[in-house]
């Protein structure tokens, strides 16, 4: 429809927080005309049109030294300016104030982000515009964002705050920003293509010995802390530290866990014992190890590299370690002792793989080789030389 002052005055009335747009669906010119409405009320005229293939955005002007009619008009004259071989956007470069930083985010997440992408990916870059670019360069002149001040940042997540992820998430949306700024003919060049590159060297496989995890069982056990109850049961049912850490109590049934994804993995003696002690601390709770958000809603603890660091300087581990290393020795060390290739993928993998016989019931199996595991693993429990285990287990009718 033909866009009109009502259609301002009704969006203005019904504003959102954020910057809103508004575009004139039967513009006749071949391009696009629409008004940009601020929270804070001001209203701004503008147009997009693409010349030899390289997308252009100018403002036409503000409401109400504009109206509708006359931005329309305006809006009109610079596409045939365009079909002549002009460029009204370029030329009216000089006689704009420079374009902030804050403001070339505004339209690149609306112009952009918001139009193209999911919303997971969406509330992601503005949480990063949010917190870590707009508070240092909202008010600079986008052109003043250069490579200096983009290492400088991100050096400082690096090294002050110890965050190589973080670093590299704001260097891509960095990236993916000025590329759209330099489309837009906002900035000359992309900075972030200028950093020299990242020259990360893989970090080293650590996979523990049974001396090791023998002497983390003791001090984990010794230690009354959920981190020390999460990282106990990583070891005892083989699975991911997140699921554990989002595990709920309406997810156990007697010595049995549904994990994410429907899967069933059998809770050994162990396991169950580590589940009372922490039944103490989360009773009446929806997780097994609840937290609180700021808002008071219960939610699952989400820590989890802080706190296993925090818990490994409490019990002074000398050898470093990851949460992936605790799981990666489960996996390797459990082929060491006799266990099938084949039940060791399915207490790994986060999907239940189909058996080929619907009478073939894998629990026994799975619960055989943790309690295998366990035994290996547990100073005081008798040992049983390594061997395979049971070939088949059908299935109650």
């Amino acid at each position: 429809m033909l866009l009109t002052l009502s259609d301002i005055d009704l969006a203005v009335d019904s504003l959102p927080a954020k910057q809103q747009e508004i575009y004139d669906l039967d513009f006749p010119g071949p391009g696009s005309f629409g008004v940009r409405l601020n929270p804070k009320g001001s209203k701004s005229f503008f147009l997009i049109y693409r010349l030899r293939g390289v997308r252009r955005r100018m403002n036409i002007g503000r409401f109400p030294h504009f109206t509708v009619e006359e931005a329309r008009a305006r809006a009109l004259l610079i596409l045939r300016e365009v079909q002549f071989g002009g460029d009204p956007a370029r030329e009216t470069v000089a006689y704009e104030l420079p374009l902030t930083f804050s403001e070339g985010v505004s339209r690149f997440m609306v112009d952009h982000v918001e139009r193209r992408l999911v919303q997971k990916t969406i509330r992601e870059y503005g949480r990063i515009f949010d917190r870590e670019l707009l508070p240092p360069w909202s008010s600079l002149a986008l052109s003043a964002v250069d490579e200096r001040r983009i290492s400088a940042l991100l050096h400082t997540i690096r090294q002050d705050r110890q965050s190589e992820i973080l670093a590299e998430r704001v260097r891509s949306l960095l990236g993916k920003f000025f590329t759209f700024a330099v489309e837009a003919r906002w900035v000359e060049r992309n900075p972030v293509r200028e950093l020299p590159p990242r020259l990360t060297s893989p970090k080293p496989v650590r996979v523990l010995t049974f001396v090791e995890i023998q002497h983390l069982l003791k001090l984990l056990g010794e230690d009354d802390t959920p981190m020390a109850s999460v990282l106990l049961l990583v070891l005892y049912t083989g699975q991911l530290p997140g699921d554990v850490m989002t595990m709920r109590w309406s997810e156990i049934s007697g010595d049995r866990w549904q994990v994410r994804g429907g899967r069933e993995i059998p809770l050994i003696p162990a396991a169950l014992k580590v589940l009372q002690q922490t039944e103490r601390r989360s009773l009446g709770h929806e997780y097994v190890f609840p937290a609180r958000s700021k808002g008071g809603a219960e939610r699952p603890r989400t820590n989890l590299r802080r706190e296993a660091a925090a818990l490994s300087r409490r019990l002074k581990l000398i050898e470093p370690w990851t949460l992936r290393d605790l799981r990666r020795t489960l996996l390797l060390r459990m082929r060491e002792i006799g266990i099938r290739p084949d039940i060791i993928e399915r207490i790994r993998s986060r999907r239940d793989p189909v058996s080929k016989s619907p009478l073939y019931n894998h629990l026994p199996d799975l619960k055989t080789a943790l309690t295998l595991w366990c035994e290996r693993i547990t100073p005081e429990a008798p040992k049983r030389p390594p061997g395979k285990l049971i070939e088949f287990t059908p299935r109650d009718s």
